[in-house]
Protein backbone atom coordinates (compact mmCIF):
# COMPACT_ATOMS: atom_id res chain seq x y z
CA UNK A 1 0.00 0.00 0.00
CA UNK A 2 3.04 2.42 0.74
CA UNK A 3 4.19 1.55 -2.97
CA UNK A 4 0.88 2.67 -4.28
CA UNK A 5 0.93 5.54 -2.19
CA UNK A 6 4.14 7.13 -3.20
CA UNK A 7 2.99 6.21 -6.52
CA UNK A 8 0.01 8.53 -6.62
CA UNK A 9 2.08 10.88 -5.11
CA UNK A 10 4.63 10.96 -7.41
CA UNK A 11 2.49 11.35 -10.42
CA UNK A 12 0.75 14.63 -8.31
CA UNK A 13 3.99 16.13 -7.79
CA UNK A 14 4.85 15.91 -11.85
CA UNK A 15 1.31 16.79 -12.78
CA UNK A 16 1.36 19.72 -10.66
CA UNK A 17 5.00 20.63 -12.05
CA UNK A 18 4.16 20.66 -16.13
CA UNK A 19 1.20 22.87 -15.09
CA UNK A 20 3.53 25.78 -13.20
CA UNK A 21 5.72 25.23 -15.68
CA UNK A 22 3.66 25.50 -18.86
CA UNK A 23 1.72 28.43 -17.34
CA UNK A 24 5.04 30.41 -17.56
CA UNK A 25 4.92 33.64 -20.05
CA UNK A 26 7.35 34.25 -22.52
CA UNK A 27 10.15 36.84 -21.71
CA UNK A 28 11.17 39.45 -23.99
CA UNK A 29 14.83 40.23 -24.07
CA UNK A 30 14.73 44.47 -22.95
CA UNK A 31 14.51 46.37 -25.69
CA UNK A 32 16.61 49.49 -25.97
CA UNK A 33 15.22 52.90 -27.20
CA UNK A 34 16.29 53.48 -30.96
CA UNK A 35 17.43 56.32 -32.93
CA UNK A 36 17.60 56.28 -36.29
CA UNK A 37 18.09 59.36 -39.31
CA UNK A 38 15.18 59.94 -41.60
CA UNK A 39 15.63 57.80 -44.93
CA UNK A 40 17.85 55.12 -42.96
CA UNK A 41 16.63 51.27 -42.39
CA UNK A 42 16.08 50.79 -38.55
CA UNK A 43 16.69 46.79 -37.93
CA UNK A 44 16.11 45.76 -34.62
CA UNK A 45 16.33 41.80 -33.64
CA UNK A 46 13.55 41.35 -31.02
CA UNK A 47 14.52 37.97 -28.86
CA UNK A 48 12.19 35.92 -26.38
CA UNK A 49 12.29 32.52 -24.34
CA UNK A 50 9.88 30.14 -25.31
CA UNK A 51 7.88 28.53 -22.83
CA UNK A 52 5.50 26.16 -25.02
CA UNK A 53 7.30 23.31 -27.42
CA UNK A 54 4.60 23.20 -29.58
CA UNK A 55 4.25 25.96 -31.95
CA UNK A 56 7.16 28.52 -30.49
CA UNK A 57 6.37 32.05 -29.90
CA UNK A 58 4.03 34.26 -31.69
CA UNK A 59 5.08 38.20 -32.72
CA UNK A 60 2.78 41.08 -32.95
CA UNK A 61 3.31 44.24 -32.29
CA UNK A 62 1.61 47.74 -33.11
CA UNK A 63 2.96 51.65 -33.14
CA UNK A 64 0.99 54.02 -30.45
CA UNK A 65 -0.51 56.65 -31.74
CA UNK A 66 -0.04 60.10 -29.13
CA UNK A 67 -0.96 58.91 -25.83
CA UNK A 68 -3.67 56.09 -26.82
CA UNK A 69 -2.86 52.35 -26.33
CA UNK A 70 -2.30 49.89 -29.15
CA UNK A 71 -6.03 48.60 -29.26
CA UNK A 72 -4.85 45.70 -32.29
CA UNK A 73 -1.56 44.00 -32.43
CA UNK A 74 -0.51 42.66 -35.85
CA UNK A 75 1.71 40.48 -37.47
CA UNK A 76 4.10 41.44 -40.45
CA UNK A 77 3.44 45.42 -41.81
CA UNK A 78 2.07 48.61 -40.01
CA UNK A 79 1.43 51.94 -41.27
CA UNK A 80 3.32 54.83 -39.83
CA UNK A 81 2.45 57.95 -42.01
CA UNK A 82 3.66 57.11 -45.47
CA UNK A 83 6.08 54.29 -44.39
CA UNK A 84 5.17 50.58 -43.17
CA UNK A 85 7.26 48.99 -40.54
CA UNK A 86 7.58 44.99 -40.64
CA UNK A 87 7.92 42.75 -37.93
CA UNK A 88 8.54 39.29 -39.12
CA UNK A 89 9.28 36.34 -37.52
CA UNK A 90 12.89 34.70 -37.69
CA UNK A 91 12.57 31.86 -35.38
CA UNK A 92 10.26 30.46 -32.44
CA UNK A 93 12.15 33.08 -30.36
CA UNK A 94 13.41 35.40 -32.70
CA UNK A 95 11.95 38.39 -34.80
CA UNK A 96 12.85 41.52 -36.87
CA UNK A 97 11.33 44.73 -36.92
CA UNK A 98 12.59 46.99 -40.04
CA UNK A 99 11.69 50.52 -40.75
CA UNK A 100 12.50 53.54 -42.71
CA UNK A 101 11.10 56.78 -41.90
CA UNK A 102 10.84 59.05 -45.10
CA UNK A 103 12.35 62.64 -45.10
CA UNK A 104 8.89 63.65 -43.58
CA UNK A 105 8.96 61.23 -40.59
CA UNK A 106 11.46 63.06 -37.80
CA UNK A 107 10.05 62.88 -34.43
CA UNK A 108 9.53 60.16 -31.73
CA UNK A 109 7.41 57.07 -32.30
CA UNK A 110 6.46 54.44 -29.67
CA UNK A 111 6.25 50.92 -30.43
CA UNK A 112 4.72 47.82 -28.31
CA UNK A 113 5.84 44.32 -29.36
CA UNK A 114 3.76 41.66 -28.23
CA UNK A 115 4.97 37.94 -27.74
CA UNK A 116 2.96 35.20 -27.02
CA UNK A 117 2.44 31.15 -26.67
CA UNK A 118 -0.26 29.13 -26.25
CA UNK A 119 -1.34 30.05 -22.24
CA UNK A 120 -0.12 33.74 -22.00
CA UNK A 121 1.53 36.96 -23.58
CA UNK A 122 3.93 39.34 -22.53
CA UNK A 123 4.60 42.87 -23.56
CA UNK A 124 7.08 45.34 -24.01
CA UNK A 125 7.27 48.87 -25.28
CA UNK A 126 10.25 51.16 -26.57
CA UNK A 127 10.48 54.63 -28.46
CA UNK A 128 12.14 55.25 -31.90
CA UNK A 129 13.62 58.91 -32.12
CA UNK A 130 14.14 59.46 -35.79
CA UNK A 131 16.32 62.29 -36.67
CA UNK A 132 15.94 65.34 -39.11
CA UNK A 133 18.52 65.19 -41.75
CA UNK A 134 18.66 66.46 -45.50
CA UNK A 135 17.31 64.24 -48.22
Amino acid sequence: MKNVFKSVLFMLVLVLSAVFVSAAGPDITTINDQTVNEGSLLKLQITSTANDTVGGNTFRFCAVSGTVACSTFVTGEVTIGTTKANLSKLTDTAAELNWTPDFSQAGTYTFNVNVSDADTSTNDTFTVTVNNVPP
